[in-house]
C-alpha cells in the first residue's frame, strides 16, 4: 500500500515509503505544484449544514441575496415544501401550478430564478425552458423532475437550465444552495 500526501500549503507532493506489500514510487509526482500560483482557489471557510440551517452561515442568512423566485409545479404538496425550504432565505416566492398561472410572473422584470417541473401536466417543461431562455436569457431555470435520467439532464442543461434536481428532494440544503447560486 502506498500513500500519496498532498501538501495543501504549497500544493507540492511528498513521497511516502512503500509498505511491505511493495511499491516504492509516487504515481504522478510533480516537481511543481498541482495548480498555477494565484489560480483562483476558493479560500472561503466551509460551513456545516447544521450551521447553515441554524443561521450561522452568512451566505445562508435571509439578508444574503434574496430574489424573486417562481415555483412552478403541478403538485401542491411539493409547492408547499419548496415554500418551507426557501422561505427562511428571505426570497420573494411566487407559486404557480400551471404554465398559464405562471404567465404574469414570467413577464416580471424582477424575476431571477424559476424552479420548473419537467412534466407540468399537459404542458412540457422542456418547451417552457426553451421559451424562457429564448425570451429571458438572464433568468436562471432550475429543472425539477421525478423521472430523472442522464439523457433528460443533458437535454435540459443543453437547452440552458442552470441545474437539474431530482424529486423528491433528499437534500434540502442542495435545493437552497442551488437557488442561492442561481441568484
Amino acid at each position: 500500500v502506498q500513500l500519496l500526501v498532498i501538501d495543501d500549503e504549497n500544493m507540492g507532493q511528498r513521497y511516502t515509503p512503500p509498505s511491505v506489500e511493495g511499491g516504492g514510487r509516487s504515481v504522478g509526482a510533480l516537481r511543481g505544484g498541482f495548480k498555477r500560483p494565484r489560480s483562483g482557489t476558493d479560500t472561503t471557510p466551509m460551513t456545516s449544514r447544521a450551521a447553515a440551517s441554524a443561521g450561522l452561515d452568512s451566505e445562508a442568512s435571509p439578508e444574503a441575496d434574496p430574489g424573486l423566485v417562481l415555483l412552478l409545479d403541478d403538485e401542491p404538496l411539493l409547492l408547499r415544501s419548496l415554500q418551507r425550504i426557501l422561505g427562511p432565505d428571505g426570497h420573494r416566492l411566487v407559486v404557480a401550478d400551471s404554465a398559464d398561472a405562471a404567465e404574469p410572473c414570467l413577464g416580471d422584470s424582477e424575476l431571477d430564478v424559476v424552479l420548473l417541473d419537467l412534466f407540468l401536466g399537459e404542458t412540457s417543461g422542456l418547451a417552457l425552458l426553451e421559451r424562457l431562455k429564448r425570451e429571458r436569457p438572464e433568468v436562471e431555470v432550475i429543472v425539477m423532475t421525478g423521472h430523472a435520467s442522464i439523457e433528460s439532464a443533458v437535454r435540459c442543461i443543453r437547452r440552458g437550465a442552470f441545474d437539474y434536481l431530482e424529486k423528491p428532494f433528499e437534500d434540502v440544503f442542495r435545493v437552497r444552495t442551488t437557488v442561492r447560486k442561481a441568484l
